[in-house]
């Protein structure tokens, strides 16, 4: 065969090969498929991230025990507080996860019966962890309870209802000390029940206060409300507590406001159920009071608080804009802004500096605070 034929030939025989429509196919279904499996995964990681890895760190929870009513002719309450409180659910949404997505407020939780019996088990049954931080804020009036010179402890109950025990009580007494030669005797009049488990305490106001007699029954120790929510799980609980504006009120016996001064004592001594690491700012110092924006209707500290934990704290000067709220940034930011509106508002008459301890220790100076306590993360801001 000439060589031109043979050439033609393989030419027509190359050109006649057909394509492989089946093995562009098969690449065709494996990029789809590849392509369907990277878009689950996407989905998968995109969920985990919402939905799994928060239950892996840490978050924060906000609950709110305030009195804002007392009984007529009783006492005033802190100006404002449904403002208050609507502004830190309005300024902490999305910020909150442990224990709810909004503050809670404790209703039903104000009288002095409730708070002492009930206060710890509501808390202690709240959906926290151990790397959760919970932020508490307390508000109502707040005094020194003078020393009631009575034979018994009347902070629960009246003489009436303790009188037909008295007699009993009284000589349960002088058998159990004349058992142990070791023990002074009682005083004469003084049994078990006698000792005053509130005299010369820092305690709250509660909301059932009646004014009668040397000194009221509603009272509760400061102390006392910070170890019942101290005892919940997490490892780190911030109290913000508004100490109130009693500054001399005879009938129930406050001649000056020395509140502050007395929880340097009461927060001084050793942790009995709280556990963990247990940290108070209060609304202000010894002889001062906690004041109120007439045209804002806000309260100067709630105000500063709401605004620290809403992520000013964290921006500079106060923090290092890591958008993480720490304690020792909250403080600076609260005590700033409290002090500095109530000079503005007052022109410089008044006063008022927010001071901060620590339970088991007492009184902490804010340039002492430890730094790297995480209190709250804030959101980033949109570009």
């Amino acid at each position: 065969m000439p060589p031109t034929n043979s050439l033609s030939q393989r030419r027509g025989s190359w050109r006649a090969q057909p394509t492989k429509p089946a093995a562009l196919g098969g690449w065709r279904k494996t990029s789809v498929l590849l392509g369907l499996l990277l878009a689950v995964l996407l989905i998968i990681a995109m969920v985990a991230a919402i939905v799994v890895a928060p239950l892996y760190r840490w978050q924060t929870g906000f609950v709110m025990l305030v009195v804002d009513q007392y009984q007529l002719g009783t006492l005033d309450a802190v100006p404002y507080a449904s403002r208050d409180k609507a502004a830190f659910k309005e300024s902490l949404k999305g910020l909150l996860s442990a224990g709810g997505t909004e503050p809670v407020d404790l209703v039903g939780l104000d009288s002095a019966d409730t708070i002492r019996d009930q206060l710890g088990p509501q808390i202690r049954q709240m959906p926290l962890r151990y790397k959760d931080v919970l932020i508490a804020y307390i508000r109502g009036q707040s005094l020194v309870a003078p020393p009631e010179v009575v034979g018994m402890d009347r902070t629960r109950a009246s003489p009436a209802e303790e009188a037909s025990t008295e007699e009993a009580r009284t000589e349960d007494v002088r058998t159990a000390y004349g058992r142990t030669a070791n023990r002074r005797a009682p005083t004469a009049g003084v049994g078990i029940d006698s000792l005053d488990s509130i005299g010369g305490k820092a305690c709250f106001v509660a909301a059932d206060l009646r004014v009668r007699g040397p000194r009221p029954r509603e009272l509760v120790p400061l102390r006392e409300i910070v170890e019942a929510i101290g005892s919940a799980k997490p490892k780190t609980t911030l109290f913000a507590i508004d100490l109130g504006d009693i500054q001399w009120d005879p009938r129930i016996g406050v001649v000056a406001n020395v509140v502050s001064k007395q929880l340097d004592t009461d927060f001084a001594t050793a942790k009995v159920d709280a556990i963990h690491e247990n940290w108070i700012i209060g609304s202000h110092d010894l002889f001062e009071s906690s004041f109120a924006s007439v045209p804002a209707e806000r309260t100067f500290f709630a105000r500063a608080l709401e605004l620290a934990l809403a992520g000013k704290a964290d921006e500079k000067p106060w923090g290092d804009a890591n958008k993480v709220v720490e304690l020792d940034e909250i403080a600076r930011y609260v005590e700033a802004w409290t002090g500095e509106w109530v000079r503005r508002s007052s022109g410089g008459r008044s006063r008022q500096r927010p001071v901060v301890w620590k339970l088991g220790q007492g009184r902490v100076p804010i340039d002492s605070l430890p730094k790297g306590i995480a209190i709250i993360r804030v959101a980033a801001k949109p570009v």
